[in-house]
């Protein structure tokens, strides 16, 4: 007998621009508010291919450099935006976010400096967020932010470590279990002789997170540790996860710009995710599909099956 059932999510119409592969709109029927949110608004992209709009997630305008990296978001109306800074090689540094929304003024900066996380932030309650009737990008029934008053400057946040990630706010460890994807399900800390689990999450396939019942919600918060969800990714205030060269939308399992490798897979429409096998594969870095089995990884690129070696690829010697 199961403890839960998962909603029925149907995609019922997706309408394609035969000559880019890109999608027009999605119009889902399954009346499921807790999958896509929205539907049957055209989606709009630039000469290079790149999603500049987004109207079923309310994003107005998406801006990109000359890497096809986000610079901007323009959300709910232009009343909320995201910027990015990066540098030459396409690292990110930085990422801001301000809200004018219901007449008050929040803003929030993350930067990344080597793994460790660095937040400013400014405002209300970061609650204020993700109420259903505000329209901001994130999905609202999936993820509730972390309750908390918020108005300090530069304060170092976390660091990634071996099994998890290290809490300066609350100087204490954070333990993660991951699955063979490198999915994080649990994350928890010590709480006197017992563990205290901060973060639970479960998966779709291709990497949304379902609600299982009111009292057992994934979280989401500014500058936290646990916006490290789906193979180990940062979701962003958009839903979206970055990957480093793309940005991801597991709720319709597709990224937003083309495959700067595509001619590496030209089989494959270049907006697919994992080919399309997200049981069996897995993109590190939005570039292309690496296959985890076990400790070893595998990858296949330039018509050759590599495998890792100390950190690096080489190509496998057939016997």
């Amino acid at each position: 007998m199961p403890l839960y059932t998962i909603p029925p999510i149907r995609l019922m119409i997706w309408v394609y621009e035969y000559s880019g592969n890109r999608l027009i709109y999605v119009d889902d029927k399954s009346g499921n508010t807790t999958g896509y949110e929205g539907g049957a608004r055209t989606i709009d992209y630039d000469d290079n291919g790149n999603m500049i709009t987004m109207p079923d997630k309310m994003i107005q305008e998406i801006q990109y450099n000359h890497l096809n990296l986000p610079n901007k978001f323009m959300i709910n109306d232009y009343s909320t935006n995201m910027s990015y800074l990066y540098r030459a090689d396409g690292t990110k540094l930085q990422k801001t976010f301000i809200s004018n929304a219901n007449g008050s003024m929040y803003l929030t900066s993350t930067q990344y400096l080597d793994g460790f996380h660095y937040a400013t932030e400014d405002g209300h309650t970061m609650g204020a967020w993700y109420e259903e009737s505000g329209g901001f990008a994130s999905e609202p029934e999936v993820f509730t932010a972390i309750m908390q008053e918020i108005n300090y400057h530069n304060q170092l946040k976390f660091v990634p470590t071996a099994e998890g990630f290290f809490d300066f706010e609350n100087n204490q460890y954070i333990y993660q279990y991951k699955d063979h994807l490198g999915n994080a399900r649990l994350s928890y800390k010590k709480a006197g002789n017992e563990l205290l689990v901060t973060d639970s999450n479960d998966y779709y396939p291709f990497g949304m997170n379902f609600v299982r019942n009111e009292e057992d919600i994934t979280k989401f918060g500014t500058g936290s540790y646990v916006n490290y969800k789906y193979q180990s990714q940062e979701l962003q205030e958009t839903g979206m996860y970055d990957y480093g060269w793309r940005f991801y939308m597991p709720d319709i399992g597709r990224w937003g710009v083309v495959d700067p490798l595509s001619e590496k897979g030209h089989n494959f429409s270049p907006y697919n995710y994992a080919i399309n096998n997200p049981i069996r594969f897995i993109d590190p870095d939005g570039l292309w599909i690496s296959i985890t089995d076990g400790d070893n990884q595998y990858r296949y690129s330039n018509g050759q099956t590599q495998h890792q070696v100390n950190g690096k690829w080489q190509a496998m010697i057939q016997a």
